[in-house]
């Protein structure tokens, strides 16, 4: 009976180094290390007017932009009270090597709302495609940032804060291949 107790209690100890391991690892890990560069995202006032000036500048044609009006709000910015379903417009294009995505947030109490009345309009977030959100989610919590917007168990995307640590917002989204991007088509 003796030897069964003792060989239980090694068991459990290897089972726990070998559980600690695993965490440290995982800590040792860069959440970002495997991920790939998706877009930049940058939050604008009048999505019309920002779409216009970016043809203008850049010779490209962004699409019509797109409604989304069930965006979940994970954590309402600070003094914000009420109901965590926003509205916002988005448009994506490519300008050169690199997606841009323009979100004008058109109701409720959202990060993008927040940004805007803080800073104006300017970049919002960075986003990487990376094989596991949920770990890189847990890595970027790690290193002190806060995941604000992404609904739990929803594994299209999660806004993570790192504006102290980065200056951004971190959004992790499904990992992509990378794809040669075509040249943005010149407005006629």
């Amino acid at each position: 009976m003796r030897a069964l107790g003792k060989g239980l209690v090694v068991t459990l100890a290897i089972v726990g180094a070998i559980a600690s391991i695993q965490v440290l690892r995982g800590q040792a890990t860069a959440p970002l290390a495997a991920g790939n560069f998706l877009h930049v995202g940058i939050v604008v006032k009048d999505i019309t007017a920002a779409s216009q000036m970016f043809a203008d500048v850049y010779g490209v044609t962004p699409p019509t932009p797109r409604v989304f009006d069930n965006v979940k709000t994970l954590r309402l910015p600070a003094g914000a009270s009420g109901n965590q379903v926003a509205k916002a417009k988005l448009v994506q294009f490519t300008v050169g090597n690199v997606r841009v995505e323009l979100i004008e947030p058109t109701e409720g109490a959202t990060p993008w709302q927040e940004h805007l009345d803080k800073y104006g309009q300017s970049v919002h977030h960075l986003s990487f495609g990376v094989p596991d959100i949920e770990q890189s989610l847990r890595g970027l919590e790690a290193k002190g940032g806060t995941w604000v917007m992404g609904e739990p168990g929803n594994m299209s995307f999660k806004y993570v804060d790192m504006r102290d640590q980065l200056g951004y917002t971190v959004e992790l989204g499904r990992q992509q291949i990378p794809t040669a991007v075509a040249p943005a088509q010149p407005t006629p």
